[in-house]
């Protein structure tokens, strides 16, 4: 493995050079990606929002247990889609509203990915490791999925 910064470029050059994969590609990709990539980096995956209700659903993850629902605005989560910017959590054993899908997650770092101005998603990232995520992180992942709108 590289570097963090040289992680985040490959990982880039690979949805740049893919220009004409479908979303399932990409999107499957990327969480393996980033998983595979960043060892405290312990489970990745979208969280689209469903068009009839008020809740996100459980799409594209590589990981182990996973919250298949989440109502809005509930969680890191559905904070980050109501609010519509990035959740950067050091320690989720300090907020009150994260919900812990996994005993063992102890950041997180959830990013909004939009569509003609909508957030339409997020990327979640959970960690093993308290302080996992820094401004690093979440520069590299805010590019990443501005970049996820052209699917």
């Amino acid at each position: 493995m590289g570097t963090k910064i040289e992680n985040y470029n490959l990982i880039i050059s690979f949805i740049k050079n893919s220009p004409n994969s479908k979303k399932v590609t990409i999107f499957s990709e990327l969480v393996n990606l980033l998983k595979n990539n960043f060892e405290y980096m312990d489970w990745v995956g979208f969280y689209d929002k469903d068009e009839n209700k008020e809740e996100l659903f459980l799409s594209y993850y590589v990981g182990s247990e996973a919250c298949e629902i989440i109502k809005l605005p509930n969680g890191v989560c559905g904070r980050c889609f109501v609010e519509q910017k990035t959740q950067l959590v050091r320690d989720v054993r300090d907020i009150p509203y994260h919900i812990a899908c996994s005993s063992s997650t102890i950041s997180e770092i959830v990013v909004p990915l939009f569509k003609n101005g909508k957030v339409i998603s997020v990327l979640d990232i959970d960690s093993d490791l308290e302080n996992a995520f820094d401004e690093t992180d979440q520069k590299y992942l805010e590019e990443i999925c501005k970049m996820l709108e052209a699917y």
